[in-house]
């Protein structure tokens, strides 16, 4: 060799795209703080409808994390149907304060966490669905 170091070459590493959808600003700043701290891109959305807008511009979206009661035309029930429709590959994970909201994912794909929650468990649920979605 001629005695120079070889050239490091920084790991290139894929970052996941979470788009979280929250009309509570703090709880959705909050969690997007968290998770990009965690290593994820984060999106945010006030409602269904942004979340939407945000799917259909052709943005690059890995996984969906959804309050279910926010203002609209369509909650976050309505948001996981659409996103099964036309993004079938992005993974729901939705959330709210009512246990019965759980029992009406029974027949659906989304995955559901009860309010309130722990940003740790949102991030190994996140972790859990993204690693059986590239399988």
């Amino acid at each position: 060799m001629n005695g120079q170091q070889p050239k490091q070459h920084a790991l290139r590493r894929y970052t996941p795209v979470v788009l979280i959808v929250e009309d509570h600003f703090l709880t959705r700043c909050t969690a997007a703080v968290y998770l990009r701290e965690a290593g994820y891109s984060v999106i945010e959305a006030a409602t269904a409808g942004e979340a939407i807008s945000v799917l259909g511009s052709g943005t690059h979206v890995d996984l969906v994390f959804s309050d279910v009661y926010m203002p609209g035309g369509l909650d976050g029930h309505g948001l996981a149907r659409w996103v099964a429709q036309h993004h079938p590959a992005v993974p729901v994970l939705l959330t709210s304060a009512a246990p019965q909201d759980s029992a009406l994912l029974a027949a659906g794909s989304a995955r559901f966490l009860t309010k309130p929650y722990l940003l740790t468990e949102v991030d190994r649920l996140i972790a859990g669905l993204l690693t059986v979605a590239m399988l």
